[in-house]
This record gives C-alpha cells, sequence and structure tokens, in this order.
C-alpha cells in the first residue's frame, strides 16, 4: 500500500514540473513573438503585428478547444457552447480593426452580439444541464488559471496602459506607442496563460471521455 501511494505521488510530482515547464514554455514563446515584433518588424506593435495576429489565433484556437468539448461531452455541450460563444465574441472584438476596414466603424458589435445571444440562447434550452456544467468547471483544477488570465486581459492590461500614468512616468518624452506596445505586450501574456489553461482544461476532458470508454 505505502509502495502504491508512494508511486502515485512520484507521479503527481512529475505532471507538476511538466505543467510549470509547459506554462513556462507558453510564455517564453509569448515573450519571443513580442520581441520579434520590436527587433524584426519594427518599433510599433499595430494591428497586423504578430503580437495581435497570436492572440487573435489564440482566441479561435480556445473557441475550437470548447467546440470540440461540447462534441465529446454532450451532458455537458450546452454550457461549453456558451463558453466557446464567449470567447468568439473576444476574437470578434479583436478583429475590430478587420471589421473597420471591410464594412464599416464598429461593425464588429453585430456579429458579437450575433453570437453572445445564439449561444446564451443554447445554454438556456438546457438550464439545469449548463448550471451543473458550471459547477463542475468551478470546480476543475484550471478554473483558476482561465480566471486569472482573463483578469490579466480585461482588468490589469487596461489599467496598466493608462495614459495618463504613462505620461507621468515619461513626461515630455511620452510615447503613446510605446505606452500601446507595453500594453499590447501584457494582453498577449493573458491570452498565452489562457490558451494554457484552456488547453489542459481540454486535455483532461478527453482523457475522461476516452477512460469512461474503457
Amino acid at each position: 500500500m505505502s509502495n502504491s501511494s508512494s508511486a502515485d505521488k512520484d507521479i503527481t510530482i512529475r505532471q507538476g514540473i511538466f505543467y510549470i515547464l509547459i506554462q513556462a514554455g507558453v510564455i517564453i514563446l509569448a515573450a519571443m513573438i513580442f520581441r520579434a515584433d520590436i527587433l524584426l518588424f519594427g518599433f510599433a506593435v499595430g494591428e497586423d503585428s504578430l503580437t495581435e495576429v497570436t492572440q487573435q489565433t489564440l482566441l479561435f484556437l480556445m473557441a475550437c478547444c470548447f467546440v470540440y468539448i461540447s462534441i465529446i461531452n454532450p451532458q455537458q455541450r450546452h454550457f461549453h457552447i456558451l463558453l466557446a460563444g464567449f470567447f468568439t465574441c473576444m476574437l470578434i472584438r479583436e478583429l475590430d480593426q478587420f471589421f473597420d476596414r471591410t464594412v464599416q466603424h464598429s461593425f464588429w458589435v453585430y456579429p458579437a452580439l450575433l453570437v453572445a445571444f445564439a449561444s446564451i440562447a443554447y445554454a438556456l434550452k438546457e438550464k439545469n444541464a449548463t448550471v451543473t456544467a458550471l459547477r463542475a468547471f468551478i470546480n476543475h483544477k484550471c478554473f483558476y488559471g482561465l480566471c486569472n488570465a482573463l483578469v490579466i486581459i480585461l482588468f490589469f492590461s487596461r489599467l496598466f496602459g493608462m495614459e495618463d500614468m504613462w505620461q507621468e512616468i515619461m513626461a515630455e518624452n511620452y510615447n503613446r506607442q510605446l505606452k500601446k506596445n507595453i500594453e499590447e505586450g501584457v494582453e498577449l501574456l493573458g491570452y498565452s496563460l489562457l490558451f494554457y489553461s484552456s488547453l489542459v482544461y481540454t486535455g483532461d476532458m478527453h482523457t475522461r471521455k476516452s477512460g469512461a470508454y474503457k
């Protein structure tokens, strides 16, 4: 019994180290992408920059993750479609400049509202199942990682990038593009952590589903 317990602890420790290394790799990759934007492609991190494209790609992949979970886990399908809709709305918001150029200014609001209403309506069709899945999601090990990443993206990056603070820091040397670069870099960090947590969650759901057939 003690040997089995010791082996389980060793596996847990190895898994913990593995997850730390993967997360570190994700963050390092994000830093290298931001560095490439600055050193190889110019000072400005704009809408067509590698940083922005990476953010959009990560959001697309996260939406795909939750769609995949909804396919393999029909019992929690309505909740995971709701999460997929949430990340799709974030993606549409990140593509605002694309819609501004190709359609009209602030057009992104309309497809975002359409996706939001559709995913919410679908989730409410099975309200009890959605609430049950939400409880399970809150109790999952990845929940707080997802929440922390969202807080970085939605709140910290905005507060950290407030113009008056950077005007005070740089005084007469104030450069708005520098402020924007820093804000986008923080956002990329948040999106990278969000993607990591979403990927781990998806892997766990896949493993559980595979185990159910054994």
